[in-house]
């Protein structure tokens, strides 16, 4: 079609040639070719498809550029509402539709597990309200057989944090008393969920902490705090930055974070696999 398009435009039929350089997508040569035959309009549409694809190569360029700097830096919703404006922008959508579902299936939703690295415990961090259940989508999971799917669930409200059975088979009981409806936790105790999976809490300020005592899995620790508020990681890691929950995504606050690496901004929108450096210590983001 290139071929055709010079020799039409070398003939003189220079309408013909603009129309071939616009199957070629190429409306630049479009234009010239109009313009040569004096053909105006047509020589107009083709400039103001140029200026138009210009422009959005320029949009896409400045939207991947953003998406670029929002993944490094730790700004990871920026960078998938970027991504999301490249597939609206391109016309070849598939590697921008790859990218933004790679990233919006690898963002830390709802509960996120962070382990100091090399090899420290894991600990699992979620906002409240938490529930508590065999499925392991849950904030706190548990597999032992009696606890029901979705169990029981730890509210937070003016009071503080509190306990709430969410109509389980085998029931959940508090200091060895059945629960019946929303029962303030304090200080430090022990409940059960069903009949073999203990667990023992402890209030910290905004921070309760979980420990399974007795059940499948003994051992596993769990940690719920208020939604939007900030908790100091270094009790538990050592390192000189917070956990907070924004909407449900969970963050990480600091000074002179980096990424993997990489020095990144005072906010990481935590993605599967990240590695965070703070002072005093990396963590594995699970």
């Amino acid at each position: 079609v290139m071929a055709a398009a010079r020799l039409l435009d070398e003939a003189g039929e220079h309408r013909d040639a603009g129309v071939a350089w616009e199957l070629l997508g190429e409306d630049e040569g479009a234009a010239r070719a109009y313009e040569r035959g004096g053909h105006l309009d047509e020589m107009e549409a083709a400039l103001a498809r140029e200026r138009a694809r210009r422009l959005g190569n320029d949009a896409l360029k400045d939207a991947f550029h953003a998406y670029q700097a929002g993944r490094a830096h730790g700004e990871r919703r920026a960078a998938l509402v970027a991504l999301r404006r490249c597939v609206e922008i391109a016309e070849d959508k598939g590697q921008y539709s790859r990218l933004a579902a790679e990233l919006a299936g690898n963002l830390v939703a709802g509960h996120v597990t962070l382990r100091r690295r090399p090899d420290g415990p894991p600990r699992r961090f979620a906002a409240a309200p938490a529930r508590l259940g065999r499925d392991p989508e849950l904030a706190v999971g548990l597999r032992s057989p009696s606890v029901s799917r979705t169990h029981a669930e730890l509210v937070h409200g003016a009071d503080g944090f509190a306990l709430v059975d969410a109509g389980s088979r085998h029931g959940t009981w508090l200091h060895d008393v059945p629960l019946a409806g929303r029962v303030a936790l304090t200080g430090a105790g022990r409940f059960r969920l069903g009949t073999e999976c203990d667990l023992e809490y402890r209030i910290e300020g905004q921070l309760v902490s979980l420990e399974v005592v007795r059940g499948l899995d003994r051992g596993a620790v769990f940690h719920v705090q208020p939604p939007d508020v900030a908790i100091e990681l270094a009790p538990l890691f050592g390192v000189t930055a917070s956990l907070r929950f924004v909407d449900g995504f969970p963050e990480i606050e600091g000074g002179g974070l980096g990424l993997s690496g990489v020095p990144a901004g005072r906010r990481i929108q935590l993605v599967h696999g990240d590695v965070v450096r703070a002072a005093g210590g990396e963590l594995d983001v699970l």
